[in-house]
């Protein structure tokens, strides 16, 4: 098991914190990026207070992803386990990378992985 604790900035001051635990899509259902969190009504097994969405994916060793960028947000990816790279650099589990807005290469997996993608508001 892994525990990450990230904290978000909330949309709105003085709401109160919560908790929720669902199950999420099992490996070979989600390889590619699958939509975890966002704010209600995005469709996300679990809801945050954010305008922010997190991705997670379970690549395979050979696998390629592109990493889904949009205009005008932040994007921060974390290597939860597994190997990969990305423009010639190394990311092994417990590496993050701050994305900018430049076109990016996909991330090529070297080993099976797990990676988690945020998607923010700027």
């Amino acid at each position: 098991a892994h525990f990450l604790q990230i904290w978000l900035i909330p949309d709105h001051r003085g709401g109160a914190p919560r908790y929720q635990q669902v199950s999420l899509p099992d490996m070979d259902a989600s390889r590619g990026w699958t939509l975890i969190a966002a704010a209600p009504g995005n469709g996300a097994p679990l809801e945050l207070n954010s305008d922010t969405r997190l991705l997670m994916a379970h690549p395979r060793e050979g696998d390629r992803l592109a990493i889904p960028r949009q205009t005008g947000r932040h994007a921060f990816l974390h290597i939860v386990e597994g190997l990969a790279m990305i423009d010639g650099e190394r990311l092994a589990g417990g590496d993050g990378i701050q994305l900018g807005s430049d076109e990016l290469p996909d991330l090529e997996w070297v080993t099976d992985g797990k990676a988690l993608l945020f998607d923010m508001r700027r």
